[in-house]
Parts: structure tokens; sequence; C-alpha cells
């Protein structure tokens, strides 16, 4: 899960930085290229939500103590 998380906030910045050093040599300025990691990013956010919702235990309780 964790592995899940660092990706979700990795690849858009990896989309970032490869369109700033690279994007002007890529096919059509690379716009597909960001745009398809935000979009893997998103099918990978909803996949990790909907894995926390049918886990999800009815009866959790949070509580904090000091």
């Amino acid at each position: 899960m964790s592995n899940t998380l660092i990706l979700i906030l990795c690849l858009p910045l990896l989309g970032f930085g490869i369109q700033i050093f690279f994007g002007r040599f890529l096919p059509r300025k690379g716009d597909w290229l960001s745009t398809g990691l935000i979009g893997v990013s998103l099918i990978l956010s909803a996949t990790l939500f909907a894995r926390m919702i049918r886990g999800m235990d009815p009866h959790f309780l949070f509580t904090d103590s000091w």
C-alpha cells in the first residue's frame, strides 16, 4: 500500500520533470505524457479508495488520548 501511495504522489511529478527537460523533443510536445501519468495516478487513487472502503470495519472507533 505504501508503494501505491508513493506512486500516486510521484507520477505527476515525474511527468512534470520529463515535460520540462525533454518535452520539446517528444511528439506533440509531450502533452500525452503528462496527461497519461496524471490519469494513471487517478486510477491508482480510485483503486486504493475502493480497497479502503471494501475493507472498512463499521465498528471501528478512533480515539485520541493525551
